[in-house]
């Protein structure tokens, strides 16, 4: 698709009139092709044409000067003589969208033209034909898996156990009450069992999930206070919710741009587009059971995860880059971290601290083993109190791996990296994969505690992967598709859909390794995927109009607030933030506020090197990645 879409830029001397200028200026929004550029150049390089060209361009040029105005017709792809329509099907698709104009309101941000990038070079070709990721389709059944390992543990000194609250140790020499340790025999929420013989297709490594109703977890949703208009009751360890709290699953694949995801997650692309919003002819937004919001105009707000998560998870940033009054010092730099700019000067508001508060079961998501280390929020900033961990697994399978490889006693577990492109090994045993652990957990989170809201946040690392070589960097990210679109499938038919409200986004583009010194990577790095997936009873005129506006995570944040703390019944439902402490001012809840198409990057406050907006920077160059390019030359 990208290849339908080349740019063009055209600067005009000073010699040249106004009005030249204003007719260039707006042809601009027209469609243009190479046909155009010919006679473009064709007019103001020959003086004096040959006749027989005369009589061409007269009667039968396919293409216009750009310096005379372009017809009406030229507003659209289908009305510019000489694209050929297969090109027209691409480029309906395409982020032409970010350049209409709103009737009757003035028009501020256009995005900054997407440059042909490189991973669309191996995205296109046929996937037989490059690299390929492992499979990890199941060879046999779970049951048939465990009871081979459960044989093995009971005959081989070789193999070590842990769960969620026990460190590796050895299955036949630790007991509990008196009986060797199987999967099952204690109430932990995951067993993995591993076994010192390595697989070249799969670790020996068994994982086994079983989450139960908690009595604890019911009884604090029952007892919490709630908003006037929802109340609840128990009934025989059953939760009868008149009018509950929405569930909430957030889902952030790191690292991935919105043209990034049309190249790299096709299958959920296709999904959100299937439930993505439509507007009649007047204007009205329809959708049928569930609604899909894209937001084609998100942008950043800081270079990495951190100002990132800071700004959709707590409303917070990491610097006050706007000297804003409102904003308070939450916590200082200290010991190489960050420090922390909040819109409420001692309380937290973090989406964690509100939903344990109301009640909520909740589970954080974060594929690696964090603890100790410098690049998260979470015990950072904010102390953690999940009620269910899947780094806890990772924590397990990265000590698994120091043994394994004998590395030194004591290095750091979150810096043991599991699967890079080009040596990925992420299948364990019976056909499981590391990609898919987080989403067998929700899924028995959301069947164990149907009647009870639940906040699920996962940070997905698949397209986290800075390979020196392009062909193997896309991979994880195309084998995650297979896994993330199979799971919203299932979120989206199950019967408790209508109750949960799904946000799958990005925190921001690819942004480290060789690939930021590309300058198409730099500009994609802006425009983080963002989606929405809610129930049709939230559809409103402001969610289907606040697609095509700049956005950012203060609003997600700002929206957050509004589903897990509803409005009272005497509250103004268009108030915009005065029953929400913390929340910054300038956000919008993209659901019942209409983001202005006249926002600018210091309205919506994104620091001017991340601003997506052509008509807000004196250049197009971004400097993102620069210095790390200088620092290279230098060595």
């Amino acid at each position: 698709r990208e290849r339908s879409e080349p740019i063009l830029f055209m600067h005009l001397p000073d010699s040249f009139s106004e009005t030249q200028t204003q007719i260039v200026m707006k042809n601009s929004d027209a469609w243009v092709t190479p046909f155009d550029v010919h006679e473009t150049i064709m007019e103001l390089t020959l003086t004096k044409p040959p006749p027989l060209w005369e009589n061409i361009a007269s009667n039968s040029s396919i293409g216009s000067s750009i310096m005379h105005p372009l017809p009406s017709a030229r507003n659209f792809c289908h009305g510019a003589p000489g694209i050929p329509e297969r090109f027209c099907a691409l480029s309906t698709e395409t982020r032409r969208s970010q350049m209409e104009k709103t009737k009757g309101e003035s028009y501020n941000c256009q995005f900054m033209y997407y440059p042909p990038s490189v991973s669309s070079f191996f995205t296109d070709i046929p996937r037989e034909n490059r690299p390929i990721w492992p499979d990890c389709k199941a060879k046999n059944t779970s049951a048939s898996i465990f009871r081979e390992f459960r044989k093995r543990i009971l005959k081989s000194s070789k193999c070590y156990c842990s769960t969620n609250k026990r460190d590796w140790f050895d299955c036949q020499r630790d007991t509990w009450k008196g009986q060797t340790i199987l999967p099952y025999d204690i109430p932990e929420y995951f067993f993995l069992t591993s076994c010192n013989d390595v697989d070249e297709e799969e670790l020996d490594i068994f994982l086994t999930i079983n989450i139960t109703r908690r009595s604890d977890l019911v009884e604090r949703y029952t007892s919490t206070e709630k908003p006037s208009n929802i109340f609840s009751k128990q009934v025989n360890n059953v939760v009868d919710a008149s009018s509950s709290l929405p569930n909430i699953l957030f889902i952030e694949v790191d690292s991935v741009s919105l043209m990034a995801a049309d190249r790299l997650l096709p299958k959920t692309q296709r999904l959100l587009k299937r439930l993505q919003i439509e507007v009649d002819i007047k204007g009205k937004p329809r959708c049928t059971g569930l609604c899909a919001a894209l937001f084609e105009k998100t942008s950043i707000v800081g270079k990495n995860s951190i100002p990132n998560q800071l700004a959709s998870m707590s409303g917070c940033i990491d610097a006050n880059y706007f000297n804003d009054s409102d904003l308070y010092l939450f916590k200082e730099k200290e010991n190489g971290s960050f420090e922390t700019w909040c819109s409420s000067k001692n309380t937290s508001n973090w989406i964690f601290d509100l939903a344990r508060k109301s009640g909520y079961v909740t589970f954080f998501g974060e594929e690696f083993c964090y603890n100790g280390s410098p690049f998260v929020v979470q015990n950072n900033i904010f102390p953690l109190d999940a009620d269910y961990s899947l780094h806890e697994v990772f924590c397990r399978l990265a000590s698994d791996t120091i043994r394994r490889k004998g590395l030194k006693e004591g290095s750091p577990l979150w810096s043991v990296e599991h699967d890079w492109s080009s040596n990925a090994k992420p299948c364990l045993k019976g056909g499981q994969s590391r990609q898919g652990i987080a989403f067998d957990i929700i899924n028995q989170i959301w069947d164990s505690f149907h009647d009870i809201p639940k906040l699920a946040f996962l940070n997905a690392l698949a397209a986290h992967d800075y390979s020196l070589d392009s062909a193997f960097q896309i991979l994880g990210a195309e084998a995650y598709d297979e896994h993330l679109s199979s799971f919203l499938e299932t979120m989206v038919n199950r019967a408790d859909a209508e109750k949960t409200v799904i946000i799958i986004r990005s925190d921001h583009g690819l942004q480290g390794g060789p690939s930021q010194l590309d300058y198409s990577t730099q500009i994609e790095h802006m425009n983080p995927w963002n989606n929405m997936i809610v129930p049709s009873k939230y559809l409103t005129v402001s969610l289907a109009e606040n697609q095509k506006r700049l956005v950012t995570g203060f609003d997600l944040y700002h929206t957050l607030r509004r589903l897990m703390m509803p409005l009272n019944s005497n509250e103004d439902d268009n108030s915009k933030i005065s029953p929400l402490n913390g929340v910054p001012k300038w956000s919008y809840d993209l659901i019942r506020s209409t983001v202005p198409t006249s926002r600018s990057c210091s309205d919506a406050r994104i620091p001017k090197r991340f601003c997506p907006c052509m008509n807000e920077r004196q250049d197009l160059g971004n400097y993102f990645g620069v210095g790390f390019a200088e620092q290279i030359s230098t060595q």
